[in-house]
Protein backbone atom coordinates (compact mmCIF):
# COMPACT_ATOMS: atom_id res chain seq x y z
CA UNK A 1 0.00 0.00 0.00
CA UNK A 2 2.67 2.37 0.62
CA UNK A 3 3.54 2.51 -3.11
CA UNK A 4 0.38 3.70 -3.76
CA UNK A 5 -0.45 5.80 -1.18
CA UNK A 6 3.04 7.52 -0.07
CA UNK A 7 2.78 8.76 3.75
CA UNK A 8 -0.36 6.71 5.16
CA UNK A 9 0.17 4.81 8.21
CA UNK A 10 -2.21 2.47 9.23
CA UNK A 11 -4.73 -0.08 7.69
CA UNK A 12 -7.88 1.40 5.55
CA UNK A 13 -11.37 1.77 7.42
CA UNK A 14 -9.81 1.12 11.08
CA UNK A 15 -7.42 3.16 13.56
CA UNK A 16 -8.08 7.08 14.82
CA UNK A 17 -7.38 8.34 11.43
CA UNK A 18 -10.17 6.71 10.12
CA UNK A 19 -12.46 6.97 13.09
CA UNK A 20 -11.95 11.02 12.71
CA UNK A 21 -12.88 11.00 8.97
CA UNK A 22 -16.03 8.88 9.55
CA UNK A 23 -17.43 11.11 12.11
CA UNK A 24 -16.70 14.01 10.05
CA UNK A 25 -18.59 12.47 7.24
CA UNK A 26 -21.53 11.39 9.26
CA UNK A 27 -21.67 15.13 10.87
CA UNK A 28 -21.91 16.36 7.02
CA UNK A 29 -23.99 14.10 5.93
CA UNK A 30 -26.46 15.11 8.74
CA UNK A 31 -25.91 19.08 8.34
CA UNK A 32 -26.54 18.65 4.60
CA UNK A 33 -29.81 16.42 4.67
CA UNK A 34 -33.15 15.86 6.43
CA UNK A 35 -32.28 12.40 6.29
CA UNK A 36 -31.08 9.55 4.05
CA UNK A 37 -33.21 6.63 3.44
CA UNK A 38 -32.97 3.46 1.77
CA UNK A 39 -35.97 2.43 -0.42
CA UNK A 40 -36.64 -1.07 -1.65
CA UNK A 41 -35.37 -4.73 -0.47
CA UNK A 42 -31.50 -5.20 0.57
CA UNK A 43 -29.71 -6.57 -2.72
CA UNK A 44 -29.40 -10.32 -2.75
CA UNK A 45 -25.48 -10.47 -3.30
CA UNK A 46 -23.79 -13.44 -1.90
CA UNK A 47 -21.58 -12.30 1.00
CA UNK A 48 -18.18 -13.90 -0.09
CA UNK A 49 -18.11 -11.65 -3.74
CA UNK A 50 -16.73 -8.02 -3.92
CA UNK A 51 -19.58 -5.48 -5.36
CA UNK A 52 -19.07 -2.84 -8.00
CA UNK A 53 -21.90 -0.20 -7.25
CA UNK A 54 -22.72 1.36 -10.22
CA UNK A 55 -23.68 4.95 -9.17
CA UNK A 56 -24.64 7.99 -10.56
CA UNK A 57 -23.15 10.91 -9.73
CA UNK A 58 -25.51 14.38 -8.63
CA UNK A 59 -23.58 15.69 -5.10
CA UNK A 60 -20.56 16.09 -3.59
CA UNK A 61 -21.53 13.81 -1.24
CA UNK A 62 -22.02 10.81 -3.18
CA UNK A 63 -18.89 9.61 -1.57
CA UNK A 64 -20.29 9.64 1.75
CA UNK A 65 -23.55 8.26 0.67
CA UNK A 66 -21.59 5.10 -0.94
CA UNK A 67 -19.77 4.55 2.34
CA UNK A 68 -23.31 4.83 4.02
CA UNK A 69 -24.93 2.08 1.83
CA UNK A 70 -21.46 -0.17 2.14
CA UNK A 71 -21.95 0.25 5.94
CA UNK A 72 -25.45 -0.38 6.75
CA UNK A 73 -27.08 -1.83 3.59
CA UNK A 74 -24.29 -4.18 2.09
CA UNK A 75 -22.02 -4.70 5.20
CA UNK A 76 -18.56 -4.38 3.23
CA UNK A 77 -15.50 -1.87 3.02
CA UNK A 78 -15.71 0.47 0.39
CA UNK A 79 -13.05 1.32 -2.22
CA UNK A 80 -13.83 4.50 -4.45
CA UNK A 81 -11.81 5.99 -7.29
CA UNK A 82 -11.13 9.55 -6.85
CA UNK A 83 -9.47 11.89 -9.47
CA UNK A 84 -8.97 14.29 -7.62
CA UNK A 85 -7.08 12.23 -4.94
CA UNK A 86 -4.18 14.75 -4.01
CA UNK A 87 -6.76 17.40 -2.97
CA UNK A 88 -8.86 15.07 -0.37
CA UNK A 89 -6.25 12.95 1.02
CA UNK A 90 -7.86 12.62 4.33
CA UNK A 91 -10.19 10.15 2.60
CA UNK A 92 -7.81 7.57 1.82
CA UNK A 93 -8.63 6.07 5.09
CA UNK A 94 -12.00 5.31 3.83
CA UNK A 95 -11.38 4.06 0.84
CA UNK A 96 -10.13 6.50 -1.39
CA UNK A 97 -7.74 5.44 -3.86
CA UNK A 98 -5.82 7.83 -6.41
CA UNK A 99 -7.48 7.48 -10.20
CA UNK A 100 -5.85 10.96 -12.04
CA UNK A 101 -6.61 11.57 -15.56
CA UNK A 102 -3.42 12.72 -16.22
CA UNK A 103 -1.02 9.38 -14.45
CA UNK A 104 -1.85 6.31 -16.11
CA UNK A 105 0.69 4.47 -14.26
CA UNK A 106 -1.16 5.70 -10.81
CA UNK A 107 -4.25 4.55 -11.96
CA UNK A 108 -2.92 0.66 -13.29
CA UNK A 109 -1.47 0.79 -9.63
CA UNK A 110 -4.94 1.44 -7.73
CA UNK A 111 -6.81 -1.11 -9.89
CA UNK A 112 -4.48 -3.72 -9.36
CA UNK A 113 -4.53 -3.12 -5.70
CA UNK A 114 -8.59 -3.30 -6.13
CA UNK A 115 -8.12 -6.40 -7.36
CA UNK A 116 -6.02 -7.39 -4.28
CA UNK A 117 -8.54 -6.44 -2.26
CA UNK A 118 -11.03 -7.75 -4.03
CA UNK A 119 -9.26 -11.24 -3.64
CA UNK A 120 -10.72 -11.65 -0.35
CA UNK A 121 -14.69 -10.79 1.20
CA UNK A 122 -15.45 -7.85 2.23
CA UNK A 123 -15.49 -5.44 -0.49
CA UNK A 124 -17.45 -2.96 -2.71
CA UNK A 125 -16.24 -0.29 -5.19
CA UNK A 126 -18.23 2.99 -5.87
CA UNK A 127 -17.95 3.56 -9.13
CA UNK A 128 -19.35 6.32 -11.20
CA UNK A 129 -19.27 5.17 -15.02
CA UNK A 130 -20.35 8.78 -16.58
CA UNK A 131 -17.18 10.06 -14.58
CA UNK A 132 -18.47 13.37 -13.69
CA UNK A 133 -20.41 15.24 -11.56
CA UNK A 134 -23.89 16.24 -13.29
CA UNK A 135 -26.52 18.68 -12.49
CA UNK A 136 -29.61 17.08 -9.60
CA UNK A 137 -32.27 16.03 -12.08
CA UNK A 138 -29.96 14.97 -15.12
CA UNK A 139 -30.75 11.11 -16.32
CA UNK A 140 -28.36 8.91 -16.52
CA UNK A 141 -25.79 9.68 -19.15
CA UNK A 142 -24.36 7.56 -21.74
CA UNK A 143 -20.71 6.03 -20.75
CA UNK A 144 -18.18 4.08 -21.94
CA UNK A 145 -19.14 0.09 -21.82
CA UNK A 146 -15.65 -0.69 -22.89
CA UNK A 147 -14.11 0.63 -19.33
CA UNK A 148 -16.64 -2.10 -17.69
CA UNK A 149 -15.70 -4.69 -19.93
CA UNK A 150 -12.17 -4.07 -18.86
CA UNK A 151 -13.03 -3.97 -15.13
CA UNK A 152 -14.88 -7.19 -15.88
CA UNK A 153 -11.65 -8.82 -16.81
CA UNK A 154 -9.61 -7.26 -14.39
CA UNK A 155 -11.36 -7.53 -10.72
CA UNK A 156 -11.76 -11.03 -9.45
CA UNK A 157 -14.92 -13.14 -9.69
CA UNK A 158 -17.89 -9.97 -8.36
CA UNK A 159 -21.55 -8.94 -8.57
CA UNK A 160 -22.09 -5.83 -10.59
CA UNK A 161 -25.00 -3.62 -8.77
CA UNK A 162 -26.76 -1.08 -10.07
CA UNK A 163 -27.16 2.50 -7.57
CA UNK A 164 -29.35 4.92 -7.75
CA UNK A 165 -29.17 8.28 -5.27
CA UNK A 166 -32.01 11.21 -5.69
CA UNK A 167 -31.66 14.20 -3.45
CA UNK A 168 -35.63 15.91 -3.16
CA UNK A 169 -37.51 18.40 -1.13
CA UNK A 170 -40.49 16.83 1.03
CA UNK A 171 -41.85 20.07 3.01
CA UNK A 172 -38.37 20.72 5.26
CA UNK A 173 -35.42 22.71 4.57
CA UNK A 174 -33.07 20.77 3.57
CA UNK A 175 -33.71 18.04 0.98
CA UNK A 176 -34.33 14.29 1.78
CA UNK A 177 -31.66 11.80 0.05
CA UNK A 178 -33.82 8.15 -1.21
CA UNK A 179 -31.01 5.40 -2.67
CA UNK A 180 -32.18 2.40 -3.99
CA UNK A 181 -30.40 -0.45 -6.43
CA UNK A 182 -31.44 -2.64 -9.11
CA UNK A 183 -31.17 -6.06 -9.77
CA UNK A 184 -27.84 -7.73 -8.91
CA UNK A 185 -25.79 -9.16 -12.27
CA UNK A 186 -22.83 -11.85 -12.05
CA UNK A 187 -20.92 -10.11 -15.28
CA UNK A 188 -20.91 -6.73 -17.83
CA UNK A 189 -24.28 -6.96 -19.99
CA UNK A 190 -24.07 -3.84 -22.07
CA UNK A 191 -27.40 -2.70 -20.63
CA UNK A 192 -25.70 -1.30 -17.45
CA UNK A 193 -27.29 2.59 -18.46
CA UNK A 194 -30.71 1.06 -18.71
CA UNK A 195 -30.51 -0.69 -15.49
CA UNK A 196 -29.22 2.21 -13.93
CA UNK A 197 -31.94 4.54 -15.39
CA UNK A 198 -34.65 2.05 -14.54
CA UNK A 199 -33.69 2.17 -10.62
CA UNK A 200 -33.33 5.79 -10.55
CA UNK A 201 -36.77 6.46 -12.58
CA UNK A 202 -38.31 4.02 -9.73
CA UNK A 203 -36.73 6.00 -7.21
CA UNK A 204 -37.92 8.79 -8.06
CA UNK A 205 -41.53 7.97 -7.72
CA UNK A 206 -41.51 5.70 -4.46
CA UNK A 207 -41.89 7.95 -1.41
CA UNK A 208 -42.16 5.26 1.01
CA UNK A 209 -38.59 4.74 2.80
CA UNK A 210 -37.39 0.75 3.62
CA UNK A 211 -34.58 1.83 6.13
CA UNK A 212 -33.67 5.35 7.52
CA UNK A 213 -29.83 5.20 7.28
CA UNK A 214 -28.92 8.24 8.42
CA UNK A 215 -31.46 11.27 10.40
CA UNK A 216 -30.34 15.04 9.57
CA UNK A 217 -30.30 17.69 12.74
CA UNK A 218 -33.37 18.94 13.45
CA UNK A 219 -33.84 22.52 12.60
CA UNK A 220 -35.11 25.51 15.00
CA UNK A 221 -38.96 25.19 13.66
CA UNK A 222 -38.82 21.76 14.69
CA UNK A 223 -37.68 22.23 18.25
CA UNK A 224 -38.50 26.01 19.22
CA UNK A 225 -42.07 26.62 20.60
CA UNK A 226 -42.79 30.31 19.79
CA UNK A 227 -46.79 30.10 20.47
CA UNK A 228 -46.41 31.87 23.61
CA UNK A 229 -44.81 34.56 21.63
CA UNK A 230 -47.84 35.55 19.29
CA UNK A 231 -49.02 38.07 21.79
CA UNK A 232 -46.23 40.02 20.75
CA UNK A 233 -45.96 39.72 17.30
CA UNK A 234 -49.49 40.20 16.76
CA UNK A 235 -49.34 44.46 17.28
CA UNK A 236 -47.37 43.79 13.37
CA UNK A 237 -50.53 42.22 11.74
CA UNK A 238 -53.14 44.78 13.02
Amino acid sequence: MADLLPGLVGPMHHGPVAAAVRAMMRRDLRRAYRRVAWHGPRPDVPDDRPVVLLANHRSFHDGYLGWLVCEQILRRRILVWMREWDDFPLFAPMGALPFPDHDATVRGRTVRFTARRFAVPGYALLYFPEAELLPLDTPVQPFDDAMLHRLDRLLPAKTWLPLAVHATFEGDARPVVKIAAGPPQDAVTGHEREAMQAVWDGLKADSSPTQILLGGERNPNETWNLRRTARFFKRYVR
